[in-house]
């Protein structure tokens, strides 16, 4: 992958287009129905989720520069987790007591997807000092 390439289409354009997806996912509970809120609900852990492991195949394709790409990569991925999950978890309403729970599910969300970005990042670190130290 060419350099500028590689640094154009980086985490920040992934997490942009997972913001896209985000929107549409809660637009598609517009007007709010119930069915339409449980949907929502399971989608909220998956795509913050899948878009984490997604960054990390961006990682391993750049040939240059590679901690300063896990380091923006932690940092794109935090921050767009935390705006991810408050948009779905915003979309959801049910006009009931169960809204106060909502919390609960943010929170799982932002949990879930933060491990997995942190392991992703350890793994990674690891792998990047096992290569420096082989020489590659």
């Amino acid at each position: 992958m060419q350099h500028w390439f590689g640094w154009l289409l980086g985490p920040e354009l992934l997490w942009i287009c997972t913001y896209a997806v985000a929107r549409w996912l809660v637009h598609g509970n517009s007007p709010p129905t119930e069915l339409g809120s449980q949907r929502l609900e399971r989608w909220t852990i998956l795509v913050p989720c899948a878009a984490v492991a997604l960054s990390f195949v961006w990682c391993a394709l750049l040939r240059t520069s590679r901690w300063g790409a896990l380091a923006r990569l932690l940092l794109s991925g935090a921050v767009g987790v935390c705006i991810v999950t408050l948009t779905m978890v915003g979309g959801v309403h049910y006009r009931d007591s169960r809204n106060a729970g909502l919390l609960a599910l943010w929170f799982l969300a932002l949990m879930a997807s933060a491990g997995l970005l942190l392991i992703g990042t350890l793994v990674t670190g690891l792998a990047l000092v096992l290569a420096q130290r082989r020489g590659n």
